[in-house]
């Protein structure tokens, strides 16, 4: 029998509104004049931003990933913090991302009905538990964008209780670490698998984070690089990992794909890519 989530109170999700005018303020969804007078713009793209597993707001690759995201112009970003649920034992965890999820649902109906917000102007961006979490989220909300998703409880599951295609007009998964914290299951209306997807270059030994492994981290560093890049992350539509390994998808043919923040919303498969093994990582060839 699967874990109870944490209520609410005990989690205490909280936002942080970051704005380019460098406006940093807290919003109470529970506070429509908050929300009103807190300087967000309805008629902005809107993106939230969620951590994962032993994560939290102040994880080191948050302001990188607002940074880039300021650069392409005026934007609402949104930057949520569910540590209080995801600090917990991880099938504790798990189960606290419904709740969390269900929040965040919450707080954009809460924009869309204070600010006229469209469901539509809003892009969720999820790392490990993150990702499930806007899948949960995005259920009933438009807009949604994906990356490596946690595998441990996800993996080969009922689509209703982990993130797919249905949870959203468009889906995006960057899969970097399928063979260990990751997913390697195509959910996505874009399955994006970057050096074949189960590993990344120079990371079979090294982490990033005592707790997650580099590979799955880098995920996020690669989603950063292609908001702000010159280079483009070109992928090529490949049926398995094996004929990736062969050379043999290393045509466009029916159509290749962008990964990270630009990819191309009407087309849509599994495709693959190499990167370099060091920042930047993006490879003009």
């Amino acid at each position: 029998m699967g874990k109870l989530p944490k209520s609410p109170e005990d989690i205490r999700t909280s936002f942080t509104l970051h704005t380019r005018d460098n406006n940093t303020v807290q919003l109470d969804a529970s506070n429509t004049t908050s929300i009103s007078s807190s300087g967000f713009k309805p008629q902005q793209k809107t993106i939230i931003i969620v951590h994962g597993f032993h994560s939290r707001n102040t994880s080191q690759w948050i302001k990188p990933l607002v940074d880039a995201f300021m650069t392409q112009g005026e934007m609402n970003i949104i930057v949520v913090d569910w540590s209080g649920g995801a600090f917990d034992p991880y099938d504790q965890a798990v189960a606290n991302t419904r709740v969390v999820g269900a929040v965040i649902a919450e707080l954009v109906k809460i924009l869309h009905n204070v600010t006229n917000t469209e469901y539509s102007n809003v892009y969720l961006v999820g790392h490990s538990l993150g990702a499930h979490i806007c899948g949960y989220a995005g259920e009933r909300l438009p807009g949604l964008g994906g990356l490596d998703p946690a595998g441990p409880f996800f993996q080969y599951v009922d689509s209703a209780v982990r993130i797919d295609s249905t949870d959203a007009n468009f889906v995006d998964i960057i899969h970097t670490d399928g063979s260990r914290y990751g997913l390697n299951e195509a959910v996505g209306d874009v399955d994006f698998y970057p050096n074949g997807g189960e590993h990344q270059p120079a990371c079979l030994s090294d982490h990033l984070d005592p707790s997650i492994a580099c590979s799955h981290v880098r995920a996020i560093y690669y989603f950063i690089e292609s908001i702000n890049s010159s280079c483009h992350y070109k992928s090529f539509p490949c049926k398995t990992k094996d004929d990736f390994d062969s050379d043999k998808c290393n045509s466009c043919g029916s159509g290749c794909q962008e990964m990270g923040y630009k990819a191309h919303r009407n087309i849509s498969g599994t495709f693959y890519l190499k990167t370099r093994w060091h920042y930047p990582y993006c490879s003009h060839s």
